[in-house]
């Protein structure tokens, strides 16, 4: 009979933990899988973390020379607030490059590049080296060039 108890109370424990949205491995609710999957369904190498109060997944798409990583974020409720891609300078889009090398930052050296996606807007952030000190800069498709901002 203790074993049947035992037994039952490890399936009921198995059962709430499988019914619940959070995991204790470090999952994010179903909502918010189910969300990131539609959007990315080639993602590899997913690696789930929770970042300024978002789930945050690191992930690569494409093979070889064409692999791209990349982060998304969402909130808790599962609605997705951006997405970050990993972009090479040379990659850019030629409208990018020209408003780049007519701007005061064309003598800059270029250190990273991301593409970025929100429900809003989309944009480049360039870290740039200038004199010694790494600035960020948002270059948007109509020539706007904007310091970035890390408010959210």
């Amino acid at each position: 009979m203790k074993k049947i108890i035992i037994a039952l109370a490890i399936v009921a424990a198995s059962m709430t933990a499988l019914s619940c949205d959070k995991y204790d491995d470090g999952r994010p609710p179903k909502v918010v899988r189910e969300l990131f999957a539609d959007m990315f369904p080639d993602a590899k190498d997913v690696e789930w973390e929770v970042e300024m109060g978002y789930w945050k997944v690191s992930f690569e798409t494409g093979t070889g020379a064409s692999r791209v990583d990349s982060e998304a974020w969402y909130d808790e409720a599962g609605e997705w607030v951006r997405t970050e891609t990993d972009r090479f300078p040379s990659s850019l889009p030629e409208e990018i490059k020209a408003i780049i090398s007519s701007s005061e930052y064309a003598s800059a050296m270029i250190d990273d590049v991301k593409y970025v996606q929100t429900p809003s807007e989309e944009y480049y952030q360039f870290e740039l080296s200038v004199a010694g000190a790494s600035i960020y800069i948002n270059v948007y498709n109509d020539g706007r060039i904007i310091p970035a901002k890390f408010e959210w």
